[in-house]
């Protein structure tokens, strides 16, 4: 098994996931994921770039403000 492969295997194993929402335009949440992947898969929207609208870097990911659940 390749080093890229195994990482990938710990990836999708792994049982720490961030919960995240995202937030109609009054803030309040519209629609709750189990992880940022499960939400990035759904909505089409770059894993990573939800992950900066969680931690405050941007504002937005995708048209849409996201929280952590």
């Amino acid at each position: 098994m390749s080093t890229t492969t195994k990482r990938a295997s710990k990836a999708q194993t792994r049982t720490g996931a961030t919960p995240v929402v995202i937030l109609n335009s009054k803030g309040n949440p519209k629609r709750k994921f189990a992880s940022i992947y499960q939400a990035a898969t759904k909505t089409g929207v770059n894993s990573g770039s939800i992950s900066k609208a969680v931690r405050g870097i941007v504002n937005t990911a995708g048209g849409f403000r996201w929280k952590l659940a």
